[in-house]
This record gives C-alpha cells, structure tokens and sequence, in this order.
C-alpha cells in the first residue's frame, strides 16, 4: 500500500470564528484536496473515470477526528493511503501532521458507481493496480 504526502498552508479561509483550523472545513479542503491529487498524480482524475463511465462518491462512512488545532500560516502535511478488501468500495486514511505532530485524522469509504446506470461496480482495475491497493 502507497503513502502519498501533500503539504498546505492554512490560510484565513480555512479557520473558524476562533480562529483556529480544526474543524470540518478543514477536511473539506486538506483530505479532499489530497484524495483528489493522489488520485490525478496516477492519471486517474475525476475527469478520466468520468470518460471511463465511473464516477467516484463517498459513501456510507467518512469519520475524522481533531486533536489539536491549527493555525494560520501552520504548514501541515497530509498522509494518504487507499485500502481495496474486494468488492465495490475503496477506504482511505489519511492524518494531518503539523512539525511532526499528528493533529487531525479521517477515514473515508467510497463507492464506484457506472455513470450511466448509477449502480456500484467494482473500483477500475488500473486503479487498484496505479494505487497499490
């Protein structure tokens, strides 16, 4: 199983009226971004499963915990792996890291639908392979 790594710097947008970074906005911008980039670095974009006829959802499960806020300018790096148990959903776990502490972690469980159809189907085979899953 790959690990990819992608680095972001919390900007005023990314923070609540505390000022602080943990909160779900954050998971919307940094775990997405970096599901969406792990995804597009292995020529697997959401535009190339579209062509392909697959579109990705999240579905059934997405979970995260904060554990310690973070800050504006804060560098963080997110770790992504992908996991494939057979079937038609993909999990990823990802953890956001700030100077080598873990602040924040989410889990979530996708499903491949057909486009034309809207049934699941089992992820794309060079996807499983691309993602060493």
């Amino acid at each position: 199983m790959k690990e990819s790594r992608h680095f972001y710097v919390v900007r005023q947008e990314h923070l609540d009226g505390n000022g602080h970074g943990n909160n779900t906005r954050c998971q919307g911008v940094f775990f997405e971004a970096s599901r969406e980039k792990v995804l597009a670095c292995n020529g697997l974009g959401a535009d190339v499963l579209r062509e392909g006829g697959v579109a990705l959802y999240v579905s059934r499960h997405l979970g995260g915990n904060f554990f310690r806020p973070i800050y504006l300018n804060d560098i963080v790096s997110v770790y992504t792996t992908f996991e494939y148990a057979g079937g038609v959903r993909v999990t990823s776990e990802q953890r956001m890291v700030r100077r080598g502490e873990k602040v924040a972690d989410a889990r979530m469980e996708y499903v491949f639908v057909n486009v034309k159809t809207g049934r699941p189907i089992r992820p794309p085979a060079d996807l499983v392979e691309k993602l060493g899953i």
